[in-house]
């Protein structure tokens, strides 16, 4: 039985997510910026989390879930490396639909994966 996390569930990384894309288009940067760091961090807690779960998976399914984990944390890696570099021209505003649409999607396909559906 795995233990019960205090970390992010997929609801509340989706919330989090949601919560980024407000703010982008509020337009306020310094907190898009703030936000895409929690974000990776509560992502980054999750993926530990999820390790043991996921290395049970059939091989198919853990290298389409690991996949999609992996170009998750690359999409955020990538905005924050740009809010460190070039806060002035941040397309992160642009970025946090799609990483909200993204969030969603690895959820629910880890969600089904995990699940057996």
């Amino acid at each position: 039985m795995s233990r019960p996390s205090q970390h992010a569930s997929h609801l509340g990384l989706i919330d989090m997510s949601r919560s980024l894309q407000r703010t982008a288009l509020e337009g306020g940067t310094d907190a898009v910026h703030r936000q895409l760091r929690e974000l990776r961090t509560a992502l980054a807690d999750h993926l530990d989390d999820e390790q043991a779960r996921v290395e049970e998976l059939p091989p198919p399914a853990r290298g389409t879930v690991l996949a999609g984990q992996c170009r998750l944390i690359a999409v955020v890696d990538h905005l924050v490396a740009l809010d460190e570099k070039e806060s002035h021209d941040c397309t992160c505003h642009l970025r946090a639909v799609d990483l909200t649409q993204m969030v969603a999607r690895q959820a629910r396909l880890e969600t089904d994966m995990l699940e057996g559906r």
